[in-house]
Formats: structure tokens, C-alpha cells, sequence
């Protein structure tokens, strides 16, 4: 949402900077802070319908922790698009790019393929995907700990009787996810979007 806006408000941006109305900075603080609320209540609706629909794991603080992966995830996603939009100053262009970039992180995340299967030009992707860490954090806390009936009849694609067994089972999942780490990673991408992004728009 915030390429269209950035897009729009970009000629103003230039014309207040130059006038020294406000600094990069003091724009780019602003920008963040009003992102955030939006980002809030986007992973909010995005999440409840499904969560409990299908029975994910019901603890409340599971529940909490899933909507801070999924809020850390978007609001990452919001800083490639920013970023994108101070770059590359058409907004059609612009969202051409991101789709692109946001296809790769998707592909490239570990489920679909490992780095050790794809030519090494290309491995260096699932180690900066945001959907990478994600998927990881997500599946860690709607798996682990939970117990599943039917197992022993199961004749094909069985994961397993625990959700720990299914997260080692299935490729690029992990029941030794740490969800500190994927949510410090995350913001980690964020805050350093964010400084290209300042260091973009002062040097514009």
C-alpha cells in the first residue's frame, strides 16, 4: 500500500526537503510510525479468520507470538516496497520489481527447493528471504508441541504423531527454530531497509 502513496507524495517530498521544511530523516521516522498501525491491523485480519478456524495450536501465548512473526513479516515486506518506490521513481515499474523480488524470497525460501539444488549464484536467497524466517517461525509455533490421531493408519505422505516430527519431516522446517532469532532477523532487514531508504532520499 505504501508504493502508490510514496509514488504520489514523492514530488512534494523533494520540493518541502529542498525548501528545508524537514530533513530525510525526520520524513522517514514519520512515514515508519504512520506504517505501522496500518501493518498492526493488516495482521490482525489476515490472521484470525484462519487461525483458529483450522485449529492451530490454541494457546493464547502461541497465538500471540504468531501474529508478532506475521506483523514483523509484513512490516519487511512494507520496507522493500518503500524502498522500491524511492528507487524507482514509476509506480508500475516499481511493482513490477517488487513482484519479481518478493517471487524469488517465495521460491527460494527452502519449502519448494534446497540451496544445495540450485546453482550457487542463486543460494545466497533463502539466507535473506523474509519468507524463509516466516515460514520457519510460523510453522514452529502452529506444529510444535501438538499430538495427532491417525498416524499408525496412515499408508502415505505420513509426517508423523507430533508436530515436531512433521516440522523435521517436511523440508525446510525445523523444530529447532528459535522464534527470537527469526523475529530479530526480521526487524534486523527492516531497520536496515529503512537506513538505505533514509540514505536514498539525502542523497536524491
Amino acid at each position: 500500500m505504501i508504493m502508490p502513496v510514496f509514488t504520489m507524495e514523492a514530488a512534494t517530498f523533494a520540493k518541502e526537503a529542498k525548501n528545508g521544511m524537514y530533513a530525510p530523516l525526520a520524513y522517514v521516522i514519520a512515514s515508519t510510525l504512520t506504517q505501522l498501525p496500518f501493518v498492526f491491523f493488516t495482521s490482525i485480519l489476515s490472521i484470525l479468520p484462519y487461525y483458529w478456524i483450522v485449529h492451530l495450536n490454541p494457546n493464547a501465548d502461541r497465538f500471540i507470538l504468531f501474529f508478532l512473526v506475521q506483523f514483523s513479516f509484513l512490516f519487511t515486506i512494507e520496507s522493500v516496497c518503500i524502498l522500491s518506490a524511492a528507487l524507482i521513481p514509476n509506480f508500475i515499474i516499481a511493482l513490477g520489481i517488487v513482484v519479481s523480488i518478493l517471487s524469488n524470497f517465495f521460491v527460494f525460501n527452502g519449502l519448494f527447493v534446497t540451496p544445495e539444488s540450485v546453482p550457487w549464484v542463486f543460494r545466497w536467497i533463502e539466507y535473506v528471504s523474509p519468507h524463509n524466517y516466516c515460514m520457519k517461525g510460523l510453522a514452529k509455533l502452529a506444529f510444535s508441541g501438538q499430538e495427532y490421531s491417525g498416524f499408525e493408519g496412515c499408508l502415505r505422505s505420513c509426517y508423523g504423531s507430533t508436530g515436531d516430527e512433521v516440522l523435521d519431516a517436511v523440508q525446510g522446517l525445523d523444530s529447532k527454530v528459535n522464534i527470537g532469532f527469526v523475529l530479530g532477523v526480521l526487524w534486523m532487514e527492516t531497520v536496515g531497509l529503512r537506513i538505505v531508504h533514509w540514505y536514498i532520499l539525502r542523497n536524491k
